[in-house]
């Protein structure tokens, strides 16, 4: 679903999209731990086989090569396939690697264990003919009953007989109701047998649900040759994305303006009413700084829309939709250039130039992940020393990871368990710096 367009309305009713969000759920602990199909931020990251740990030169900074903090690691199975995939994006908060190319690196993670694909495909396809097997049961159980039902209140085609027909209630032999022919028991029962069986769904069904430890196998995690600096780590949830405009939470404008009638913002001493999703307006900046930075802001719409959305659903960490659209923190950086043309209109998708993968070069990278500011917030939450903020925090504003469309993996590049790590194309959308 596009966000772009301001004549599309969402305040008057809810609209239901094609992305996942991700929601914290319960900090990473003893009694809450995770394990290799889980999705989490912060944290140590999980190998997708405990026997294949993520190679360390994917998880070092490529501009001062210190290791790297896992942001977030995200199950990321698709569906029509048997093997295990999942999602990694590490950082460098080093003070000196701000902005820089290399300093935030998205990992995929694959594994393909031709036995337990198999199995899977097998057990699959077992599920499906039994399904298959049963609805034939019902359609057949319902055919008879439309039969008994029709030769016991049909007409008689011979005129010369009589036109009452035989006499029902003659012979045990003929009588109809020596079968109850409305017994439905058993056509209910099979129905609910149907409904109560589930078929292995991809992460984009798994997803919706948390799925406690409990109803996991455990396994023991394989050290590895490196450890890494880590945030506080939080389970996550998903759920599909939902624009309700009664949920909707706008955000306030500073108190020191106002909107004016011709729809201009204003210095003023009084407060202001909320900024609508549907009317963003300009502003004037002719008065101070403040204003001026607070201008450019609202000058850019991709901005405006990226609040919008957000505005909906304002707790959320990750958006997911392999094949979606990623919605831009601003249109003013060599990113936007890959999504927007120079008008700043979105273009289309099979336009968007982002780089293609040197491992598949007559394929290409669609968008699959994008991380939201909100995680900042979350893996910093217990950090209370500014100084510390002011050093090592994060600056980002959003990150979007594209992946191979085609998910292809080179065959030489697994090793001896099925498992390959491959570096993806990552667009980090900075926040805008702070001026002296």
């Amino acid at each position: 679903m596009s966000y772009e367009s301001d004549n599309e309305s969402i305040a008057s009713a809810v609209v239901t999209t094609n992305t996942l969000l991700g929601y914290v759920d319960v900090e990473i602990s003893k009694e809450e731990p995770v394990y290799p199909k889980d999705s989490f931020i912060g944290g140590q990251p999980i190998p997708i086989d405990v026997n294949s740990p993520i190679p360390s030169k994917f998880v070092h900074c490529k501009v001062c090569s210190k290791p790297m903090r896992l942001l977030t690691q995200c199950s990321a199975d698709l569906p029509g396939t048997w093997y295990d995939r999942a999602l990694y994006v590490f950082i460098c908060v080093e003070s000196s690697c701000r902005r820089k190319d290399g300093s935030i690196r998205a990992i995929r993670g694959i594994k393909k264990d031709k036995l337990i694909m198999e199995q899977r495909e097998s057990e699959e396809k077992k599920k499906v003919e039994e399904e298959k097997i049963k609805q034939q049961k019902i359609t057949e159980k319902e055919e008879e009953t439309k039969n008994l039902v029709k030769n016991l209140f049909g007409s008689n085609d011979n005129q010369n007989s009589n036109p009452f027909g035989a006499n029902p209630f003659g012979s045990s032999a003929s009588n109809p109701f020596s079968k109850n022919v409305f017994e439905t028991n058993n056509l209910k029962k099979e129905v609910n047998d149907i409904n109560s069986e589930t078929i292995t769904p991809a992460f984009s069904e798994v997803a919706k649900s948390n799925i406690k430890p409990k109803d996991k196998i455990k396994v023991e995690k394989k050290e590895v040759n490196y450890k890494l600096p880590e945030f506080k780590g939080f389970i996550l949830y998903f759920e599909t994305e939902k624009l309700d405009s009664s949920k909707q939470v706008l955000a306030p404008l500073p108190d020191n303006l106002k909107i004016d009638d011709e729809g201009t913002i204003i210095e003023d001493s009084t407060s202001s009413d909320n900024v609508k999703s549907a009317n963003l307006p300009k502003i004037n900046p002719e008065k101070n700084k403040e204003t001026e930075d607070l201008a450019k802001l609202f000058d850019d719409q991709t901005f405006q829309n990226f609040t919008r959305v957000l505005s909906y659903n304002t707790t959320q960490v990750v958006r997911y939709e392999p094949g979606g659209s990623p919605i831009l923190y601003s249109s003013k950086d060599k990113v936007s250039n890959i999504f927007y043309e120079g008008n700043g209109k979105l273009k289309k998708q099979s336009e968007w130039n982002i780089p293609s993968p040197d491992y598949n070069p007559s394929g290409h990278r669609h968008f699959e992940l994008q991380l939201m500011p909100k995680m900042i917030i979350d893996l910093e939450r217990d950090i209370n020393d500014i100084t510390h903020i002011m050093k090592n925090g994060m600056e980002w504003g959003t990150i979007i990871v594209a992946t191979d469309s085609e998910d292809v993996v080179p065959l030489n590049w697994m090793d001896k368990n099925g498992v390959a790590y491959i570096e993806e194309w990552c667009g980090v959308q900075w926040e805008e710096e702070i001026r002296a």
